[in-house]
């Protein structure tokens, strides 16, 4: 066993040695300046100060919550066999307060040394500070200790509480290499972490959104310029702009539990005595009576009203809105009475109350925490109205996926969501990012409006904006016609000039999309003809053609068959159809006609051909198209089966120069150039056999010859 005095020295010389600065203080006027320590004597020496720090906090030596007026004695001794004195507590001598507050200040250099190295992006400083965590639990040991969860959030992102100018110093961005770690190693693993970083996350973003509103109420009063305002307006944000985006990035990696049983402790091992344990799926396992004995009545009640408190400030951080959710949804997942705005069937009859709730489960273990603190986190952060399009882009792909679905008010996101459109949509550049961006927006918000019955009676006129040619040429280009197909086929209540107009739009946008997009097209226009029978006005309206001989004849035809009256000539009717509205109400699809389809009846492609002749023409008893099977289809992939049936036609003795299986013919004669006679470029190029040997054909031009 090492004296304290042996390992106070040892503290303070690998402090001082892994500081950035060192001077070496000898008794002389003047101390030399040392070089700073390389990265590998830093990481050695933070890690060995890790295990010192570890010793003595489980020693009971250190604690960092001094304000407490009874320290947990790890040296209790085990002479009473009373549970209730086993976990006894004495008095701290005058002694040990000085040596605990001696150690509570290197331990606070330590940490600040630490945070430094993971501002500057050491993968070994972010590995060295998640064993600080896991060794430094929160005064009883029986949960993750916030303060230093909020330490390594701010060294990630780059914030800092005391700095009131945020632009003196550029922020980075942090690595996305850091983020993986973060993720793999200590945020995925670990429900409690998983839980504490949205506790400390939701608390960062009220921080944030707090002080930016405090800067724009400063610069109103102090009157800034026209440029200064306009530069506000215009999202650039400075630092505080990268802070929140990092912010979010980390948000992005917390996934929660979907289910009560995930939160459940997973091989838990306990010690001999019972007092203490390990599980898999947590840090600290914890104490709800099930594994651990309980604590004492006062380190107890301490613990709750931590907690009590801590719920209490978040819910005053947020609005009435926030507390009411919050109340519904722990009411919702504890049991104890119905909420009228709940997604979830009818709950049964109370049969716990919530205090007995409480102290059998700590709040790392329920899932309503979890999921009220990751809404709140999103909430609090998505405020910020300066956010780089670049991770607004990640969050809205993130939100259908792996935040509506868990959260209990998922409609507390509409007007972010309506927000993220409408700022986008109402601009007229045609920015390829941008324009991602409201067809994500419209994703969340179509599953608001199916899932939670959302109010937003211009979701289909903003879909129908975004249906234009571009968008079939998109990188996003799938994923923008699931969102069509699911918001046109999965609704029952679309009226009819909802669907001609998209029907209209979708065959027009059709005639200058590529292949692939078009049979998409004409495939998903057939299943909503056929399912909207009102709509078969526009394949079957009919139109007066007339012959071109004496007797003026007149017969009737369909503006969609692309049968040619031999001598007969069509009239030109009106399209009384406006394609350049946006609104589907006035674009008058339902008086015009899919004149379209004859066009494309014509195409070079003969899929789209052969699909445009049958669309709306299909027989009662036939399925509807799989519209999936369309949506993978790209240049590529209609290439490979066109050459795949030439090859079977091939193998099945199709024409070919040796009377089967052979190369297939191009052309009757043989060219004698690549230009026919009369061309401008007729003569440039010849084709001239080489020797009656059958050599190679060689191109030459008639100027070499």
């Amino acid at each position: 066993m090492t004296s304290a005095k042996e390992t106070a020295r040892t503290i303070e010389k690998l402090l001082r040695q892994s500081s950035p600065i060192q001077t070496t203080k000898k008794k002389t006027k003047t101390n030399k300046l040392l070089p700073p320590p390389s990265e590998s004597i830093q990481a050695t020496n933070h890690d060995e100060l890790r295990r010192i720090f570890a010793r003595l906090i489980l020693a009971g030596d250190l604690t960092r919550h001094p304000n407490h007026t009874k320290l947990l004695s790890s040296n209790s001794t085990s002479t009473s066999t009373s549970t209730s004195t086993s976990n006894s507590t004495i008095t701290p001598t005058k002694v040990q307060i000085e040596w605990n507050d001696w150690l509570s200040k290197r331990h606070t250099r330590y940490i600040t040394q630490l945070s430094d190295r993971v501002k500057a992006g050491k993968k070994s400083a972010v590995r060295t500070f998640m064993g600080v965590i896991a060794s430094t639990p929160h005064c009883n040991g029986s949960r993750i200790d916030g303060a230093l969860v909020i330490q390594l959030l701010q060294a990630l992102i780059g914030y800092d509480a005391d700095d009131d100018v945020e632009e003196t110093v550029d922020v980075p961005m942090v690595a996305e290499g850091l983020l993986e770690l973060l993720e793999e190693e200590f945020i995925q693993p670990y429900r409690d972490v998983q839980y504490f970083m949205l506790v400390e996350i939701h608390r960062l973003a009220d921080r944030l959104v707090n002080r930016h509103s405090e800067e724009q109420r400063r610069m109103a009063k102090t009157k800034k310029d026209n440029e200064d305002a306009d530069e506000m307006k215009g999202g650039g944000g400075g630092n505080s702009a990268i802070v929140v985006e990092n912010l979010l990035r980390i948000l992005l990696k917390v996934e929660i539990a979907d289910h009560p049983e995930d939160l459940e402790p997973e091989e838990v091992q306990l010690e001999q005595d019972g007092a203490d344990g390990t599980c898999s799926n947590y840090l600290f396992l914890p104490r709800d009576g099930r594994y651990l004995g309980s604590l004492s009545s006062d380190m107890d009640g301490l613990e709750d009203e931590e907690d009590e408190g801590m719920d209490m400030n978040e819910d005053d951080n947020s609005n009435t809105d926030d507390d009411q959710s919050s109340s519904e949804d722990d009411d919702d997942n504890e049991n104890t009475k119905p909420s009228s705005s709940s997604l979830t069937t009818p709950i049964p009859n109370r049969t716990i109350t919530k205090k007995k709730r409480k102290n059998t489960l700590p709040p790392q273990c329920t899932i309503s925490r979890h999921k009220y603190h990751l809404q709140q986190s999103f909430l609090s952060i998505l405020q910020y109205p300066h956010i780089p399009t670049r991770t607004l882009k990640r969050t809205l792909q993130h939100l259908p996926n792996h935040v509506l679905p868990v959260i209990a008010n998922p409609l507390r996101f509409a007007d972010f969501c309506t927000r993220a459109y409408d700022h986008h949509s109402s601009s007229t550049n045609n920015n390829t990012t941008d324009s991602v961006l409201p067809v994500l927006a419209l994703h969340s918000l179509f599953l608001l409006m199916t899932e939670c019955n959302l109010e937003y009676p211009h979701f289909y006129k903003s879909l129908y904006r975004l249906i234009t040619p571009s968008v079939f040429y998109a990188r996003y280009r799938t994923r923008f016609l699931k969102l069509v197909i699911n918001c046109l086929t999965k609704s029952q209540m679309l009226p009819a000039y909802v669907v001609a107009s998209f029907c209209k739009r979708l065959c027009r946008c059709a005639l200058y999309c590529p292949p692939s997009g078009s049979l998409m097209v004409l495939a998903l226009v057939s299943n909503l003809l056929r399912k909207h029978r009102e709509c078969a006005c526009l394949v079957h309206r009919a139109c007066i053609t007339t012959t071109g001989g004496s007797t003026g004849e007149t017969t009737t035809g369909t503006v969609g068959n692309n049968t040619d009256h031999k001598g007969s000539k069509m009239m030109m009717v009106e399209d009384k159809y406006d394609a350049e509205v946006d609104d589907p109400s006035q674009s008058h699809a339902l008086e015009s006609s899919l004149w379209e389809l004859a066009v494309l009846g014509n195409h070079y492609h003969p899929a789209v051909a052969s699909l445009a002749r049958e669309c709306g023409r299909e027989g009662a008893g036939e399925l509807m198209h799989d519209l999936d099977l369309y949506l993978v289809h790209t240049y590529k992939s209609l290439f490979e089966l066109e050459r795949k049936k030439g090859e079977k036609k091939r193998k099945k003795g199709g024409v070919g120069v040796s009377g089967g299986g052979g190369v297939v013919p191009l052309t009757f004669t043989e060219p004698k150039g690549l230009f026919e006679k009369g061309d401008v470029f007729d003569g440039i190029f010849n084709f001239s056999v080489g020797d009656a040997d059958g050599g190679d054909v060689v191109v030459v031009s008639e100027e070499e010859e």
